[in-house]
């Protein structure tokens, strides 16, 4: 492993761990008979506690040796490396095997090259299928090179999926679980400064598509155990000159038998804007706390770059014509599920006059 700062997270298992087992024994335990008194020398031992054994076995500044990976006289630049061990898969099956790295690698299995990208490129992962048998002892080879700014160089594999690990604990755990709490995101192995990822609504790290599918549950939805009316939706002016800012304000109600709080959000849409830009925009939040029967009035301040867009050559212009402010609950134009139902929402335009007006970021 030849790993600085690594970027991101990755499904797949890093190896360093397993095949530090036979390539990185601390120097005081190299001579060591395989005997009772070094079992991560005994190949018939569990994978786990040869591990745990070595690890016990290293000093400080040999495990911090093994995260930072500096070689002595190693350049921080314009430099390669090859490293080989032996895999010893604990079960039979297909598995991934492969490398994340920044700049040039090559992956082989006994012999046989598996995984290559010999190019500088931003950190990426290639990995190839491999059948692997339980307990067979195979030859690992990884040559990789850096050529500037930064060296990511890690092996990685993924088990069969028919092992679902690590999922196949957390599943379990789910179901033997009265509810589950799922925190999703995107990783960073997929938005990242030019990235070689092709995927769909993705190019070389940066997004490509905008979703326009139905989501189970959009931003902004909320469930509560009373009920919210949105009426009066009022602006400071009807049409404002391009460049200015306008006041919206809204009056909410809580229309249902028990105090709560709903949590009041403005969207801007610009659907006559010149160039690409979002579906809608929140511009602002507020969140506020009613009895049953009580009514508010609910106030923002649009700033003028909240109606701008970004132009080809990065200005930033507020373009005329109209625009459509929606104040919510929810987003709207969601059904099922989706369309949270003690809530509401209210919709309105207001016009932008003049000429196109640059504005500072």
């Amino acid at each position: 492993m030849f790993s600085r700062q690594p970027r991101g997270s990755s499904r797949v298992i890093a190896l360093a761990l397993c095949f530090a087992i036979v390539v990185a024994a601390p120097a005081a335990a190299q001579s060591t008979k395989p005997d009772e008194r070094a079992p991560y020398l005994d190949a018939s031992l569990p994978v786990e506690r040869r591990a745990a054994d070595l690890v016990s076995r290293m000093t400080l500044e040999e495990k911090v040796s093994q995260m930072m990976n500096a070689a002595p006289g190693l350049p921080a630049d314009d430099f390669s490396a090859r490293w080989t061990g032996k895999l010893v898969p604990p079960v039979s099956g297909k598995y991934r095997l492969g490398a994340t790295a920044e700049d040039g690698l090559r992956v082989y299995l006994d012999g046989k090259r598996i995984a290559e990208d010999w190019t500088e490129h931003a950190p990426t992962t290639l990995t190839g299928e491999v059948t692997l048998e339980a307990g067979r002892s195979y030859d690992l080879k990884m040559e990789y090179y850096e050529g500037r700014i930064g060296a990511v160089a890690r092996l990685m594999w993924q088990p069969p999926a028919s092992q679902g690990l690590p999922y196949a604990e957390v599943l379990e755990a789910a179901k033997q679980a009265e509810a589950a709490v799922l925190v999703l995101g995107l990783s960073a192995q997929l938005e990242g400064e030019e990235m070689t990822v092709r995927e769909p609504g993705f190019l070389g790290g940066d997004r490509t598509d905008i979703f326009k599918g139905q989501p189970l549950y959009p931003f902004g939805h909320g469930l509560s155990y009373t009920r919210f009316r949105y009426d009066k939706l009022t602006f400071g002016a009807s049409s404002v000159k391009a460049g200015e800012g306008v006041r919206v304000s809204v009056e909410v109600e809580n229309a249902g038998s028990r105090a709560g709080d709903e949590v009041v959000q403005l969207y801007v849409t610009d659907p006559e804007a010149s160039v690409r830009v979002p579906v809608r925009s929140l511009a602002g939040v507020e969140r506020v706390h009613l009895r049953p029967g009580e009514r508010r009035v609910v106030s923002f301040a649009l700033d003028p770059r909240q109606l701008a867009v970004i132009m080809d050559d990065g200005r930033m212009v507020i373009e005329p014509g109209e625009f459509k402010i929606t104040v919510c609950g929810k987003q709207r134009g969601f059904a099922g599920r989706a369309d949270a139902a003690t809530t509401a929402t209210v919709e309105g335009r207001f016009t932008a006059a003049g000429a196109p007006t640059e504005v500072k970021r």
